[in-house]
C-alpha cells in the first residue's frame, strides 16, 4: 500500500495513479469474493445437505423468512452468501419452492 503511494507521488501521471489503485481495489475485491464462495458456499451445502423440501429465498436482503433457506449477494447472520451466477449448490430435487422478490432486476442478461 505505501509502495503504491510512494509511487504516485514521484513519476506516474495521475491518470496512471488512478488505474493502478481500481485495479488493487479490483483484485481485493476478487480475493473477499472467493473466500466468501468458499467458506460461505461450504457452509450452505452443510446446512442442506441431506434435507429434501427445501423453501428458498434467492436475494432476501433484509426480508429473511423463517424456515426458509435465505441467500443473498450480502452475507448476513440470518442469510448464506451466494452469487446465484456461479449456480446453486445444492443436489437436484432438494428444493421444493423458490422465492425470489425484487431479485431478477439485478440480473444483467449479457453475463446470464
Amino acid at each position: 500500500m505505501r509502495a503504491i503511494k510512494d509511487l504516485g507521488r514521484k513519476s506516474v501521471a495521475r491518470s496512471t495513479f488512478r488505474k493502478i489503485i481500481a485495479v488493487r481495489n479490483s483484485i481485493r475485491d476478487l480475493g473477499t469474493h472467493l473466500y466468501r464462495q468458499s467458506a460461505y458456499g461450504r457452509r450452505l451445502r452443510s446446512h442442506c445437505r441431506g434435507r429434501q423440501d427445501l423453501l428458498l429465498n434467492l436475494g432476501c436482503g433484509l426480508l429473511v423468512k423463517p424456515g426458509w433457506v435465505n441467500v443473498d449477494y450480502a452475507p448476513s447472520v440470518d442469510a448464506f452468501y451466494l452469487d446465484i451466477l456461479d449456480g446453486l449448490p445444492l443436489a437436484d430435487g432438494t428444493v421444493r419452492h423458490i422465492h425470489c422478490e425484487h431479485f431478477l432486476a439485478y440480473l444483467d442478461l449479457a453475463t446470464l
